[in-house]
């Protein structure tokens, strides 16, 4: 995706949602899980501890 997107401003900030809906859609889920601040916390320091 970055190669088409990756020059779009918010890339960088909606892509960890993105996959996260993908997932959720790949396991069968049919609504999304509402985001709440506290979710998008969990989401952003675990993708800060993953890289480095």
């Amino acid at each position: 995706m970055k190669p088409v997107f990756g020059d779009w401003p918010v890339f960088q900030f909606v892509f960890p949602f993105d996959v996260s809906r993908a997932y959720e859609e790949m396991q069968g889920t049919e609504q999304p899980t509402i985001w709440t601040a506290a979710r998008t916390s969990e989401l952003w320091n675990a993708a800060d501890s993953s890289t480095g």
